[in-house]
């Protein structure tokens, strides 16, 4: 936690604290210095957690820089990246009129975009408080509050508003970051081409730089039918790897041209030796494959589709899902949230898709802390799940 508190009597509850203006001179060398096309300088005053000076000084530059850009007034189609590592940080869809100068979000592009740092007390804000960096390069972005249903949003996910100042983030004209809309509500988003295009290294994101600790020990108490394995929205496809290493044909599939791309550049950095299997990339929607196998394994691939896409995974599993073959679901996230993706499971909502499908669940149950993936201890769960 970070104790924020200042002693400025003009402070109300709710709006934010107004930045501190440059002289005339102040602003003519900063102008000189400091731009849309080059904010290096800027950017280099950022350190994380940020100090109170800098982040008035931070505050005060992008104000005489961009003169409220993306305020009240702009609600253009488009994404918002990063100004220092151009990751995209939210979505022109979580944009929405606030209180204040900057421009207000509920929520960033996904759950790993953004980086927060709890803050005790934060001026005379008697809401929860959170200090706002990229999750890439930790770059300052602002502060989150969560009061934004009392103050702008009416959303049916109102919750937080996250104050970001306009010269940390840049607007990208085009559809929104989830892609287009029908593809997206169908569980086909072209959202991760755009994610892994921009370039995606072992460990970042939602890359864990392994399998499951989880996979690896159903694999090796070898409780798990063998034959042919699939692994839909694998990415860099540690899990198919794992599988092959076991004995099985696997076969990873992604949506992503470029995922399937650094699936394929990982596999040849790895000893074919070692493999019992075989293990193959496959370019193309989980939705319209027509094989079936002796096992498929699901780790954060239904929480990372549409909602509206659920009722359709169930019912492709059963398509898919051999005579005596078992499903594996890794439940994750565990949590209560709002928006996604991830967007928020449970082992009664999985239940709920995957029994009107004639699903029987063999093992239903929290994964111990030991073998999560760092980070997700406490919010991942099994599922193992036979036909009827």
């Amino acid at each position: 936690l970070r104790n924020r508190m200042d002693n400025d009597d003009n402070n109300s509850v709710w709006t934010c604290r107004m930045p501190e203006r440059l002289s005339s001179e102040e602003e003519k060398k900063v102008i000189g210095e400091i731009s849309r096309e080059d904010a290096s300088a800027y950017h280099a005053l950022s350190t994380c957690p940020i100090t109170r000076d800098v982040e008035v000084k931070m505050e005060a530059i992008s104000l005489a820089v961009t003169k409220e850009e993306y305020g009240n007034s702009f609600f253009d189609e488009g994404t918002y990246i990063c100004t220092r590592c151009k990751t995209p940080l939210y979505s022109s869809t979580a944009k929405f009129k606030g209180p204040c100068i900057w421009p207000s979000f509920r929520e960033g592009f996904a759950d790993d975009a953004l980086h927060t740092i709890k803050v005790e007390a934060y001026n005379n804000y008697t809401c929860e408080v959170g200090e706002v960096y990229c999750g890439k390069c930790q770059l300052f972005l602002g502060h989150r509050f969560m009061d934004g249903k009392e103050h702008g949003d009416d959303h049916e996910h109102a919750g937080w508003r996250h104050c970001i100042l306009s010269l940390s983030i840049q607007h990208k004209s085009g559809r929104p970051p989830f892609g287009d809309e029908e593809l997206t509500r169908r569980g086909e988003s072209d959202r991760w081409e755009m994610l892994w295009s921009k370039g995606l290294n072992e460990g970042e994101r939602w890359d864990k730089k392994g399998p499951s600790p989880m996979l690896v020990k159903l694999l090796d108490d070898n409780v798990l039918p063998k034959g042919k394995a699939l692994v839909p929205g694998c990415g860099r496809g540690y899990a198919p790897l794992e599988f092959a290493r076991h004995g099985y044909d696997a076969v990873g599939v992604d949506i992503s041209e470029s995922a399937v791309k650094e699936a394929e550049a990982y596999f040849k950095t790895q000893d074919s030796a070692n493999l019992e299997g075989s293990v193959g990339m496959q370019l193309g929607s989980f939705f319209e494959l027509t094989d079936k196998y002796n096992v498929i394994y699901d780790y954060t691939f239904l929480c990372a589709l549409d909602p509206e896409a659920r009722e359709r995974w169930a019912a492709q599993m059963r398509t898919l899902l051999a005579d005596g073959g078992e499903l594996v679901t890794m439940i994750f996230p565990i949590r209560e949230k709002t928006g996604g993706p991830p967007f928020s499971l449970s082992f009664e909502l999985v239940k709920s898709l995957l029994e009107p499908q004639g699903f029987k669940a063999v093992q239903l149950e929290m994964v111990p802390d030991e073998l999560c993936h760092e980070g997700r201890e406490g919010a991942t769960g099994i599922g193992r799940w036979s036909l009827t």
